[in-house]
């Protein structure tokens, strides 16, 4: 489930998915430096803020008290 989670950021560039079987000190590397340069964190948190479900315990609270 991990895996779906970051590929739903991934795939509106909110994130970089780096899979367990590619991880490598390079990969790690190159990833936080791809995030730190330029405005790309300020770019992927507005992209990341699209897609969050807001309220999300109140709604699962909500969706357990009806039943």
């Amino acid at each position: 489930h991990q895996f779906f989670n970051a590929k739903v950021l991934a795939d509106v560039d909110a994130a970089i998915l780096i899979e367990q079987k590619d991880l490598t000190t390079k990969s790690l590397n190159d990833a936080v430096r791809q995030i730190i340069d330029g405005n790309n964190i300020e770019k992927m948190s507005a992209n990341a803020s699209k897609v969050i479900v807001k309220n999300v315990e109140e709604n699962i609270y909500n969706c357990i008290k009806q039943k």
